[in-house]
């Protein structure tokens, strides 16, 4: 989904709903709210290890939101068209399954070419965080970047791809304001 005006949020492609209790768990609450969801017919999973999931999202998150920016405003289609924009996609994928792992969240390398031939298969589309950059809203950076440097500063992970990724699109978007 991308925000695309205030109070609007278009769905572009398939996708399923997964909610848990974070970081693992149980909860009424949530149990709830996976039920209203479920019976207003959106498709959802109730995980009680969210943070698999979580560490699966950012496979793709941390990867093709930031590098649609920082290649020059590409959509998907484009960045996949394009051989140095999936090479960088592709050594990010790598970190974040390296720190996954350390995280105690073994994905599997296969995850990447899973990721990447499914946004193949998608519709082009333009990132929740290009559609931020071209609007001059703030980026997610610190809820993708920002935290997985974090993670990856108390694991003593060396993450040098996330790093420069993180650090171009502080700057890209002090440009932006």
């Amino acid at each position: 989904v991308s925000r695309i005006k205030p109070a609007w949020v278009e769905h572009f492609n398939g996708g399923i709903l997964e909610i848990g209790l974070y970081p693992r768990g149980k909860s009424k609450s949530v149990a709830a709210l996976h039920e209203m969801f479920v019976k207003s017919g959106i498709e959802c999973i109730l995980n009680e290890d969210i943070m698999f999931s979580r560490w699966k999202k950012l496979v793709w998150n941390a990867s093709f939101n930031p590098i649609s920016v920082i290649a020059g405003a590409l959509d998907t289609q484009a960045i996949l068209a394009n051989k140095d924009a999936v090479n960088l996609v592709r050594r990010t994928m790598k970190e974040i399954l390296l720190l996954a792992e350390k995280s105690g969240y073994p994905l599997g390398e296969d995850i990447i070419e899973y990721n990447i031939e499914r946004t193949r298969k998608m519709i082009p589309y333009k990132t929740s965080m290009l559609l931020d950059y071209e609007n001059k809203r703030p980026l997610e950076i610190e809820a993708i970047l920002g935290n997985t440097l974090e993670i990856a500063k108390k694991l003593d992970v060396e993450v040098p791809i996330l790093k420069e990724i993180y650090g171009k699109l502080l700057h890209l978007e002090e440009k932006n304001r």
